[in-house]
């Protein structure tokens, strides 16, 4: 079970969005791979992932969408401005949830500040899962990451306990990078049409964009050696390397400058030491 942090607040008119910022390995936790929508993301998908968000150097990916389940939804949305300056007990329409303490503008739109209590493996995954499965993978396979060997005299089970210790402090270190989520409610009797809609319309935009492969996309040729790229006539092609050739000289006169006046400083320097 986790806490989840966020704002929430109606979107489209008809539905429930909870966003915010958790550990991936918590999000992984609470959330599981639905078997209609979703196929099983290869290892060497996984792996990468993993080697990405170790190596944390401009790390970032758009947010995980996930998918949970409410009851009479319209009548919260009335409620997200119907309660004032209080901590509201939303139980009665999402499971978990709870509007925090906060002042609610009398009019306009404004999303509320709340906590959602999830129990493991009850989110569904709609966007992200190949991000998100390696942290269902056991140390076995987690192991492959931990380079350093064991102690060569201890015994199977010492080694079995050492490889256990690694790969916990190598996880923990992954599972703790925070990234944004986005949790999308929706009603129980429309969820199951809902949610597979939500997974389509994934699909449908990188088939229009012109991509193959929802987890990895990657480039469609076909398209690709259709597009259309502007090339500049000769005439402006000479008169953009004339241009670039005078900055070029600018820069090399800069250059030149700038060495000059370190020599220049070393030798007052030294002239001013000496004497």
């Amino acid at each position: 079970m986790a806490k989840l942090e966020g704002t929430i607040y109606k979107a489209f008119e008809n539905f429930i969005v909870f966003r915010g910022y958790a550990p991936i390995g918590i999000l992984a936790k609470v959330s599981k791979r639905p078997e209609t929508n979703q196929r099983m993301v290869n290892d060497r998908h996984k792996r990468d992932i993993i080697k990405f968000l170790k190596k944390k150097e401009y790390t970032y990916f758009p947010e995980l969408v996930l998918a949970y389940r409410g009851a009479d939804l319209i009548s919260l949305i009335n409620e997200l401005h119907g309660k004032d300056n209080v901590e509201y007990n939303a139980e009665t329409y999402v499971k978990g949830l709870k509007l925090l303490k906060e002042i609610v503008p009398v009019s306009g739109y404004r999303a509320r500040h709340a906590q959602l209590q999830i129990d493991d493996d009850t989110l569904l995954r709609m966007d992200g899962n190949h991000r998100l499965e390696p942290f269902d993978d056991s140390d076995d396979w987690w192991s492959s990451f931990i380079e350093e060997e064991s102690p060569s005299d201890y015994s199977d089970e010492q080694k079995k306990q050492w490889i256990h210790q690694q790969v916990t402090q190598y996880k923990q270190e992954i599972e703790e990078t925070i990234v944004p989520f986005s949790i999308v409610i929706s009603n129980h009797d429309i969820a199951d049409k809902f949610e597979a809609s939500i997974f389509n319309f994934f699909d449908y935009i990188m088939n229009e964009a012109g991509t193959r492969g929802l987890k990895m996309p990657r480039g469609n040729k076909d398209r690709i050696i259709k597009y259309a790229i502007y090339l500049p006539s000769i005439e402006e092609q000479k008169r953009f390397t004339k241009e670039v050739a005078y900055l070029d000289s600018l820069i090399e006169d800069a250059k030149m400058i700038m060495n000059n006046c370190s020599i220049q400083k070393k030798t007052i320097l030294e002239r001013y030491l000496q004497n």
